[in-house]
C-alpha cells in the first residue's frame, strides 16, 4: 500500500528548491558581473565537493549536512568586497564565513547553523618581505609555512638558530616535579630563548610500565648551542641537556623541526597548505599567573596518564610579551602571565564512535584545572576557540534565519532594539572576557564602528551596540 504524499508538503519543496535556484542565479550574476570568475555553487560534482572540504583541518565538521549555497576564492580585496556585498544582496541576506586556513578548532570558518555563503581566502596569500626594516606584510590567505618559506627564501636562509628536543619520561610524581620547575624558569629565559613543553600520556608501552607520562622540551635560540646549553644547564639542570641534544639549522629547519610533521621534512614542503594530518579534535585552553603547586600538578598529570590521545602544550609567555600591558592590544595576556595552557585530544576517524567520551574527558579535564589557573574571569585562548564557553542566542538565531526581518522587527521598536542590542552585548561578555579580558568593551565599541550591522557574524562573534544598528 502506497503512502499518501502529502501535496502541500510537496508543493513546499518545489517552491523551497526553485526559490533557492533563484537565489543562487542571482548570486552567480552579481558575482560575474563585479568581476569575480573562481566561485563554485555545484556540490554534486567532485570537485565542488573538494573545493569545500580540502580546507576543513579538524574532521569532526567535515561530515555536518549543511553546506554553503556557495564557494567563493578572491584575488584581491575588491573581489573580497564583492563577495560580500552579492552574498548580502543576493538572498535577504546569507550568513557570511570567512576561511583563511580552515583550522577553527569548533569548525566556525567552515559551518553555519542557517545557510551561508563561504569565502575562501587561500589565492590571497601574497608576502613582501623588507629585510632592512625587519618587517612583512602577508595577504589574508598566507599561511604559517608559506611565510616561514618567504622568509627563508629571502634572507637565503642566513638565520642560523639551535633547535632542540629533549624528552623526559616518567611516573606523574616526577613529571610533576619538572613541569613545576619548568614554570619557574621558562618565562626568565633571556629574549633570545624559547622553552616550550608538550606533556602526554606515554604511547606504545604496556599499562604497567612505571614510564605512563612524556614530556617533550622543544627549544628554539638565536645563538650559537654553546650559549643555549650554558643558558639551559644554569636555569634548567633537571634536564641533563647535553650539546648532542641541541643541533645549529637555518632558521627554516628550526621551524621544520620543531613541526614535527613527518609530512613536512623540506623548506618547499613549507608550501603546501594541505600538508597537515586531519583528525577530529577538541581544544581548550588556560593561562598562569601565580605557579601551580607539584602536588596539583601530580593530580592532573594523573588524569593524563589516563587518556592516551591527549596532550598538553606549555606556552611561557617571557621576553618581549611581558613588556607589554594588556591593553596594548586586544590580546590581554601579556606582562603578569607566567605561560599559557593549551589542551588537546584527537583521534581519527576509526575512533569517532568514542568521540562523547573523549569531548567528555576533555571537559573533566578542563574542569579539574579550573581552580590552579587565572581567574575572575577564567582566560582563554581566542585561536583555541572554545564553544563550550558560551555561545549567541536570540540575535543569532533569529539573523541567522533572515537578517532583514530581524531588522526590521527591531527598528519598529526603539525600545526593544535596546534591549536585545544590551542583551546580546552582555551574554557575550561570558565569553568576550575570557578571550579579551578588560579589552572587551573596546571591541564592541570597535565592532559597532567598523561592522554596526553585524554582517561578520558567528556563534562567538562580539556583538555591536544598538545605536548604530
Amino acid at each position: 500500500m502506497k503512502t499518501p504524499t502529502n501535496p502541500l508538503l510537496v508543493f513546499f519543496f518545489l517552491v523551497f528548491n526553485l526559490l533557492n535556484f533563484a537565489l543562487s542565479h542571482q548570486l552567480i550574476s552579481c558575482l560575474s558581473s563585479g568581476g569575480v570568475k573562481n566561485f563554485t555553487t555545484d556540490y554534486t560534482s567532485n570537485n565542488g565537493g573538494r573545493l569545500f572540504q580540502q580546507s576543513v583541518q579538524n574532521l569532526r565538521f567535515a561530515k555536518l549536512p549543511n553546506k554553503p549555497v556557495a564557494v567563493i576564492f578572491p584575488e584581491n580585496a575588491e573581489q573580497v568586497a564583492t563577495a560580500i556585498r552579492c552574498a548580502r544582496r543576493s538572498s535577504g541576506p546569507w550568513t557570511i564565513r570567512l576561511r583563511s586556513g580552515g583550522h577553527s578548532f569548533e569548525g566556525l570558518s567552515s559551518h553555519a547553523d542557517a545557510p551561508f555563503v563561504l569565502v575562501d581566502m587561500m589565492n590571497m596569500n601574497r608576502i613582501a618581505i623588507d629585510l632592512e626594516s625587519h618587517t612583512a606584510w602577508v595577504e589574508a590567505g598566507t599561511t604559517v609555512g608559506q611565510l616561514y618559506h618567504a622568509i627563508a627564501t629571502s634572507s637565503k636562509s642566513t638565520y642560523g638558530f639551535p633547535a632542540g628536543m629533549i624528552l623526559s619520561a616518567g611516573v606523574p610524581g616526577e613529571m610533576a616535579k619538572l613541569w613545576h620547575k619548568w614554570q619557574l624558569v621558562a618565562s626568565d629565559f633571556e629574549d633570545d630563548f624559547f622553552l616550550q613543553a608538550l606533556v602526554l600520556a606515554a604511547r606504545d608501552q604496556p599499562k604497567t610500565s612505571s614510564s605512563s607520562i612524556w614530556m617533550l622540551f622543544m627549544g628554539l635560540y638565536l645563538g650559537p648551542k654553546t650559549s643555549a646549553l650554558a643558558s639551559l644547564t644554569s636555569a634548567f639542570p633537571e634536564l641533563n641537556a647535553t650539546l648532542t641534544d641541541c643541533e645549529e639549522m637555518s632558521w627554516a629547519e628550526a621551524m621544520i623541526s620543531l613541526r614535527g610533521d613527518p609530512q613536512v621534512k623540506t623548506l618547499e614542503d613549507l608550501t603546501n597548505r594541505f600538508s597537515f594530518r586531519k583528525t577530529f579534535s577538541k581544544a581548550k585552553s588556560d593561562f598562569v599567573e601565580v605557579p601551580i603547586s607539584v602536588q596539583a600538578l601530580e593530580g592532573a598529570l594523573e588524569l593524563l596518564a589516563a587518556q592516551h590521545k591527549a596532550a598538553i602544550l606549555l606556552d611561557p609567555f617571557g621576553g618581549a610579551m611581558r613588556t607589554l600591558e594588556s591593553d596594548a592590544s586586544p590580546f590581554p595576556f601579556r606582562a603578569g602571565t607566567l605561560y599559557g595552557i593549551e589542551y588537546f585530544i584527537d583521534w581519527d576517524e576509526e575512533e569517532d564512535v568514542n568521540s562523547e567520551q573523549y569531548i567528555a574527558w576533555m571537559r573533566g579535564f578542563y574542569d579539574y584545572m579550573g581552580d590552579l589557573v587565572m581567574k575572575t574571569p577564567r582566560g582563554a585562548y581566542v585561536n583555541n576557540v572554545d564553544l563550550d564557553l558560551g555561545v549567541r542566542t536570540n540575535r543569532t538565531r533569529n539573523q541567522e534565519s533572515g537578517g532583514s526581518d530581524y531588522l526590521a522587527q527591531v527598528t519598529a521598536d526603539w525600545g526593544e532594539k535596546f534591549r536585545v542590542a544590551a542583551d546580546a552585548v552582555e551574554e557575550a561578555r561570558s565569553w568576550g572576557e575570557k578571550y579579551f579580558m578588560g579589552n572587551y568593551d573596546r571591541l564592541v565599541r570597535a565592532k559597532t564602528l567598523i561592522d554596526p550591522t553585524d554582517v561578520f557574524r558567528h556563534p562567538q562573534s562580539i556583538p555591536p551596540l544598538a545605536s548604530s544598528i
